[in-house]
């Protein structure tokens, strides 16, 4: 059967917020993948447009999250046109190679390989001038679990 209401398993916000639990998964599982990090920034700063359960699109109106949403949406439109820098929150990215094996050393004790997102502005106030990706995703998945889900039916990142 062909439908022309979302695509293929993805038809609401809720459907959409799986597909990022998703992606922090791989993100936490392989901390330096690029592909996760620009599979989960993407989704992200898209989630906004799509209506919520009232049928209104999910916005922010507050200064935190706002901001939060900004580096999000810099870092989604930044990475599919290769300019992440050229904006007023993010300074640019980085991939820091590392000596020892993330999933065994502490990165504040060892050089370990991750990616690093350099904000400034509101963003580096709020959020630090460096931020490792899976930390910025944590917040960022957080910020939409209790968007979406009613406080009641709210689940950890686990989905």
């Amino acid at each position: 059967m062909t439908t022309t209401n979302g695509a293929f398993a993805l038809r609401t916000v809720e459907d959409l917020l799986k597909k990022l639990k998703h992606d922090m998964k791989r993100l936490e599982a392989s901390p330096t993948d690029s592909y996760a990090a620009f599979d989960f920034f993407i989704t992200a700063f898209h989630m906004q447009e799509w209506p919520d359960n009232r049928g209104s699109r999910v916005r922010s109106k507050y200064s935190h999250e706002k901001v939060l949403m900004d580096v999000c949406a810099h870092l989604a439109n930044g990475s599919k046109h290769f300019s992440v820098g050229s904006n007023e929150s993010i300074k640019g990215t980085e991939h820091v190679d590392g000596g020892f094996d993330s999933s065994l050393f502490q990165a504040d004790s060892f050089q370990v390989e991750r990616l690093l997102v350099h904000l400034k502005g509101k963003a580096a106030q709020l959020l630090g001038e460096i931020v490792e990706a899976t930390a910025l995703g944590r917040k960022v998945l957080e910020y939409w679990e209790a968007k979406v889900m009613p406080p009641n039916r709210c689940h950890s990142s686990g989905g």
